[in-house]
């Protein structure tokens, strides 16, 4: 997982994201408030479990300043750091319930070739 992915998300479809979580058995919490930085307005989540911290993610509302290419408006997820105190193998599986509930919600990868 060295080269963490990114994902753009309908803005309209942002609410939904908890409950898309939380129906592959992951908890969201969001860090702090919202931030408006260079690029647009950026949030930070906490990805857990049952058993704690497993990663930590962003959205950001871009605007016409964004780096990624995506229209105004649209939604960039970024995956961040790891929690180091947990399995690899345990943030893996919570990795591939996190891809699953983003396709869930039309997400669609950027800034990486598929294969």
């Amino acid at each position: 997982m060295a080269n963490m992915p990114q994902y753009k998300l309908e803005k309209s479809l942002l609410p939904r994201l908890s409950e898309a979580m939380r129906a592959v058995l992951l908890d969201v919490q969001q860090i702090g408030l919202p931030k408006t930085i260079t690029e647009g307005i950026e949030q930070q989540w906490r990805c857990g479990d049952e058993s704690g911290d497993l990663f930590i993610f962003g959205t950001c509302e871009v605007n016409e300043n964004n780096a990624v290419g995506l229209k105004t408006g649209a939604v960039h997820l970024a995956v961040g750091p790891l929690a180091q105190k947990r399995a690899r193998k345990d943030v893996s599986a919570a990795f591939n319930r996190f891809e699953r509930a983003l396709i869930s919600l039309a997400a669609e990868r950027v800034g990486q070739k598929q294969g």
